[in-house]
């Protein structure tokens, strides 16, 4: 795999004790509608710290959690958060594994100094090419991470998630559809303001091109089967399926 600059290593350390405040209770929610659709095995794409899994171990479902960062992984690694345990990632993949050379779980993830570390359950692989075969899991989750991307690259990312899995639960921020949902999609704009940089222009670009509305707008392919507001409506959980078996979602 070729070398990729981690631009979250320098908070990974401080990500869940700023942001768990926030979203757990979002997690939560997300678990209790992963068990109520039946989903039993569940990668969550772009993991961060995987702290997702946690509430979804306490529902009895098995998890798998894919990001691109080591530090954002090694940081979720600790036993309290290693919460995938009891799914083998390696159980999952294809016989064309699409990206040779990354982590599964069970096996050593290892850092820029070469040092080993396990991760169970835990993954090490970009989104866009996931190491899984199609239809490995019951349910996909893009948690607030679509807006961090190109717009080309969320809409390959949304489709990576629907060939692993025939349910995808998008969170992330939505367009105010309502008056009274301004304030929140203002308040959203706080904390991506305060990143700065490539994360804020991606943001504003995401927003721009209608948020998840706009997303779904443009993608075919995919039916919506449930939305949630959330933050006043400056954010909501969509839960999408593939129309069809094996038909990816196109870009429109």
């Amino acid at each position: 795999m070729a070398a990729h600059a981690d631009e979250y290593a320098r908070f990974a350390a401080y990500y869940d004790a700023l942001l768990n405040p926030f979203l757990d209770r979002v997690r939560e929610r997300v678990a209790r509608i992963c068990r109520g659709h039946g989903a039993a095995r569940v990668v969550d794409v772009c993991c961060g710290t995987a702290r997702q899994a946690v509430f979804l171990q306490r529902h009895g479902i098995a998890c798998v959690g894919a990001d691109l960062s080591f530090s954002m992984l090694k940081a979720g690694a600790g036993p309290d958060k290693s919460a995938c345990e009891q799914t083998d990632a390696r159980a999952c993949m294809g016989p064309d594994t699409r990206t040779p050379g990354r982590a599964a779980a069970g096996e050593p993830a290892r850092d820029g100094a070469g040092s080993g570390k396990r991760l169970p359950g835990l993954v090490l692989a970009d989104a866009v090419r996931l190491p899984f075969a199609d239809n490995a899991f019951d349910a996909a989750l893009l948690s607030f991470a679509l807006h961090e991307k190109p717009r080309g690259t969320a809409h390959a990312i949304f489709a990576e998630a629907l060939r692993v899995a025939p349910l995808c639960i998008i969170t992330d921020y939505t367009m105010a559809e309502r008056n009274l949902e301004l304030p929140g999609q203002w308040l959203m704009a706080v904390p991506e303001r305060l990143v700065g940089g490539e994360h804020w222009r991606n943001y504003r670009m995401f927003m721009q091109s209608g948020a998840v509305q706009g997303l779904l707008f443009r993608t075919s392919g995919v039916r919506l089967l449930h939305r949630e507001h959330l933050f006043m409506g400056g954010a909501g959980i969509f839960v999408l399926e593939r129309e069809e078996a094996g038909q990816e979602p196109a870009l429109q």
